[in-house]
């Protein structure tokens, strides 16, 4: 491997951190907002191969890599007839145990996407891709459609959520009319399985979930327990991207339910179903149903319940953990993450616990080295003064709550998604610039993947201080999410 000098190191390093990708190649772009220009250039991908089996690093490898980041690269761009969001990264087995990583992100089609920049509305057209490495990012294969194109609204999927076991990815993703739940045809939430081969996944074909309901099955059978559990007015079933949890062959997932009146208001709720058969057939699980209603807008003058859409965060085989970012939009006060907890094959409600994490947006995922029992999780964090969010990674405690500090990894971003190797090196991916053609109803990203050590992680951390906490001006309801 080539020395470089410590000048040279800083300078990747300040590159790294600071700056935003926002094309294939080195060029400036103009984020078109309200307030002005802002000037992005991204820096060269650093993309170092690793020579062990599945790209893995040995123990005594691992601090040779902490004073620069392991890997760098654009991995998915926007153009001018698609752009990409919410992605998701998780681990598999890949060459070798551990070592396989995929990446799930949704190709928004320009032009039919973006109402209240939601992906899945009935009437969008947004399909769902991903690329796969065998060998712990070394080399990614070509990005590809899970399932069908997207030619037709009936069949776009999106918000994914990614379950792995072995060399056998599953994808649940929403579709139907999603989060506009009361029109046909409704919300619907439909699986995929594949098997990952070489640097490619063999998808099978989208399905209904396997649930019933009395006489009711898939789609169907979630909605209607939620009216019958949760109350008549929940009438959307949707997702919040992330990794689905997995203990053994119990798959677990959460369900963001929303008692959704347009221009009114938008009450959030969360459902768990649960298979104890590795995704073959699943069952109604905890629910919590939304805590609050504040008189903050949501959109852009309605109202919305204190936690927005739930994401299932951690399993241990028995608790289900879900995870709620606060409604923040319109309110400058710093409000907690929410726990929602419940054990998994239970049909009560689910307890509310609040985390010491205070200014999180929703673009969050915790992942979990199960070597060292450590817990990491990236964050998009509101800026004191601009619409951007600041990405950020920190280790946390089992309960999320921050152990040290946080590293900033980017000054412009969406959501992000974080995994763990068998190495216990971190690999992440996330929104990480705007790209050209964005406007105030379709915010379009660039995709970022990145891979480094813990301990690169540990020595580029820093308090972030008071540009961590809500604009106190901050009125950009619909770039929100």
């Amino acid at each position: 491997m080539r020395k470089q000098s410590t000048k040279t190191r800083l300078m990747v390093l300040a590159t790294a951190l600071l700056l935003v990708w926002v094309g294939i190649s080195c060029k400036n772009n103009v984020r078109p907002a309200e307030g002005g220009g802002l000037d992005l250039s991204r820096p060269d991908d650093t993309t170092n191969i690793i020579g062990n089996p599945g790209g893995l690093l040995n123990d005594n490898e691992l601090g040779n890599w902490n004073d620069k980041m392991i890997q760098i690269r654009l991995l998915a761009e926007s153009d001018e007839t698609s752009y990409k969001r919410n992605p998701v990264i998780a681990t598999l087995d890949g060459d070798v145990t551990g070592s396989g990583i995929v990446t799930v992100f949704e190709r928004r089609k320009v032009g039919t996407s973006g109402d209240r920049d939601v992906a899945i509305n009935g009437s969008s057209l947004v399909e769902l891709a991903y690329q796969y490495s065998p060998n712990g990012g070394n080399e990614f294969g070509n990005e590809g459609v899970i399932g069908e194109e997207a030619t037709d609204p009936t069949l776009s999927r999106g918000a994914p959520v990614i379950f792995t076991s072995g060399k056998t990815v599953a994808v649940v993703a929403a579709a139907g009319s999603g989060f506009y739940g009361f029109r046909e045809p409704y919300s619907q939430i439909k699986i995929i399985k594949g098997t990952a081969s070489g640097y490619s996944i063999n998808w099978e074909g989208w399905q209904e979930l396997n649930i019933t309901h009395g006489s009711y099955t898939g789609s169907e059978a979630i909605r209607e327990y939620v009216k019958e559990t949760m109350g008549a007015n929940y009438n959307t079933v949707y997702l919040r991207s992330g990794q689905g949890q997995i203990s053994g062959n119990i798959w677990v997932l959460t369900l963001s339910v929303v008692d959704f009146v347009e221009n009114q208001h938008g009450y959030f709720g969360a459902l768990v179903i649960y298979s104890d058969d590795g995704g073959v057939n699943w069952k109604f699980g905890p629910y919590k149903k939304h805590q609050g209603s504040t008189a903050v807008p949501w959109w852009p003058y309605d109202s919305s319940s204190d936690y927005r859409e739930a994401r299932g965060v951690l399993f241990d085989g028995t608790t289900v953990t879900a995870m709620a970012a606060p409604e923040a939009i319109g309110d400058s006060t710093p409000k907690p993450l929410a726990l929602y907890k419940g054990t998994y094959s239970d049909t009560g409600e689910m307890t509310l616990t609040t985390t010491g994490i205070l200014d999180a947006t929703g673009g969050f995922e915790l992942a979990k080295d199960t070597k060292n029992n450590t817990h990491y999780f990236i964050n998009t964090r509101k800026r004191i003064t601009s619409y951007n969010k600041i990405l950020t990674i920190a280790e946390v405690s089992s309960d999320v709550n921050l152990i040290g500090a946080e590293m900033k990894m980017t000054g412009v971003s969406g959501v992000g998604s974080v995994a763990v190797l068998a190495d216990g090196s971190i690999v992440t991916i996330a929104e990480e610039a705007f790209t050209l053609g964005s406007t105030a109803r379709e915010t379009k990203f660039n995709i970022v993947q990145r891979r480094f050590t813990p301990g690169y992680m540990k020595a580029n951390s820093m308090i972030i201080g008071d540009e961590r906490y809500f604009n106190p001006n901050y009125d950009i309801a619909d770039m929100d999410n």
